[in-house]
């Protein structure tokens, strides 16, 4: 008996068949009609910035045929913005030939209004970053003033790393205390607290957390005993309450 050559069966003809018509098919998708386009964009955050803004840096467009390079092109354009934290672009293949692109938004959350001047009253993230303008009417939170800022004009401005660790202190204040007051005056080793009626008060930069509890319990115990004839309130001594 002579020896018996291979043949394949029906099965796996069917199955040459079609990896034969895959292959064809994906040439004539790949090398026939170039790059899919873009047939949807999809924006998600970046609700104060606005989705036309956001479309708009990104320069994507529907029916524009997709490139692996506008995603880092979109991506730094939308980081562009200071109001921006985090960016995300990304292309999915849709049927039967198109690409829906998604962009994730993620915005600077405003912890603080810092003052660079009387105009100028900027929002500040947690990060230290100021992103956009803030008016005092818009707020009931006190303005932060005598910061130093980093950072020139055309750059990310932001307020420094030591500076910031006291900002979130007093930002985690109670609300009805920093309701109190238009204005903290920000001082290596003190802060100054310009009330609404037009009171001032001092407190030691160190143990903030513990100095500004201090401050709302003498608050509430000087309007409990009525006590009303002073304009200044200082606490900078250990053991001392000074009223003038």
């Amino acid at each position: 008996r002579g020896s018996r050559g291979f043949r394949p069966s029906v099965r796996g003809k069917t199955l040459l068949v079609a990896l034969l018509g895959l292959t064809v098919a994906a040439g004539i998708l790949f090398f026939g009609f170039g790059s899919p386009e873009i047939v949807e964009i999809d924006i998600e955050g970046g609700g104060r910035i606005g989705t036309s803004t956001s479309q708009a840096l990104s320069g994507l467009s529907i029916g524009e045929p997709w490139r692996a390079s506008f995603k880092e092109s979109a991506e730094r354009e939308l980081h562009g913005l200071p109001q921006v934290n985090e960016v995300d672009v990304h292309g999915q293949l849709t049927w039967p030939y198109g690409i829906r692109v998604s962009i994730e938004v993620t915005e600077r959350e405003p912890l603080a209004v810092i003052s660079i001047s009387e105009e100028e009253n900027y929002w500040v993230d947690v990060d230290g970053v100021l992103f956009t303008r803030a008016t005092t009417h818009n707020t009931l939170l006190p303005r932060l003033t005598d910061i130093s800022i980093e950072g020139s004009s055309g750059e990310l401005q932001r307020v420094p790393d030591a500076v910031m660790s006291v900002v979130r202190v007093i930002m985690k204040a109670p609300g009805r205390l920093l309701a109190r007051f238009t204005e903290i005056k920000v001082h290596p080793h003190d802060l100054e607290l310009l009330s609404h009626e037009g009171w001032r008060a001092r407190v030691p930069a160190a143990d903030l957390r513990v100095q500004l509890a201090r401050l709302d319990k003498v608050l509430m115990a000087l309007e409990r005993e009525n006590i009303s004839d002073w304009q200044m309130i200082d606490l900078r001594f250990e053991g001392e309450l000074t009223l003038r």
